[in-house]
């Protein structure tokens, strides 16, 4: 848990998270809290395992050999009657209002994050989205996308990267930079300036065959 966040990005996604996410499940961390971990006892264990590792919903039986099926289904007939013991989980994800936060660290770089409202796994978009996030950030490497080139060649960033994260309800859609301290403002408004001119269509069709050709490898691989 602690470990998540000692490097830059990792303190600072729990921190954007936490601010992006008014009213969100996704506001945590899949590690977990420090101050919830620390309170965990033998009674909450079992009760987790009861609710999940027990539910039939989460249950495989794998019965082979030489057996006769309709036997083999009359003995496993009870499995299927176990009641569902999962509780009620809110999934539901509400954005914040767009606003800007500011955390201090001690350490000497500056970390960029810029978080807009992203996508369900199952939305029809998706795909137009990683096809967005090829062309902004690359889609395994972030060498010849926009923000690096741009970034870069101004000598603003050491390293910078765009994600689509969906979930079962909308997620989030982050652009991530690392640079100096001093060059933050830059930063910040040099991403929304290419935020704002991909929204209006300010890119050429023979970038985004690149960004194309770019996803389409990446997921075949």
């Amino acid at each position: 848990m602690q470990q998540s966040t000692e490097d830059w990005f990792g303190e600072a996604f729990k921190f954007t998270r936490e601010a992006f996410y008014k009213d969100s499940p996704y506001r945590r961390m899949p590690g977990g809290d420090f101050a919830v971990m620390s309170k965990i006892t033998a009674a909450d264990v079992r009760t987790h395992y009861e609710h999940y590792f027990r539910n039939p919903r989460h249950t495989v039986i794998a019965i082979s050999g030489d057996i006769d099926p309709a036997t083999a289904a009359r003995w496993a007939q009870p499995f299927a009657e176990m009641p569902d013991a999962r509780p009620t989980l809110a999934t539901e994800s509400i954005a914040a209002p767009p606003h800007r936060v500011n955390k201090a660290t001690e350490k000497q770089s500056a970390t960029v994050m810029l978080a807009y409202p992203g996508i369900a796994v199952d939305d029809p978009d998706r795909d137009a989205l990683t096809l967005l996030q090829t062309y902004l950030g690359g889609y395994s490497a972030s060498f010849g996308a926009i923000l690096f080139d741009t970034l870069r060649g101004k000598g603003l960033v050491y390293v910078v990267q765009a994600s689509s994260i969906p979930g079962k309800d909308k997620g989030m859609f982050l652009i991530a930079a690392l640079g100096e301290p001093q060059n933050a403002d830059k930063i910040v408004a040099t991403i929304q300036q290419l935020v704002a001119d991909t929204r209006a269509g300010k890119f050429t069709d023979k970038a985004l065959d690149v960004a194309r050709d770019q996803a389409i490898t990446g997921q075949r691989l």
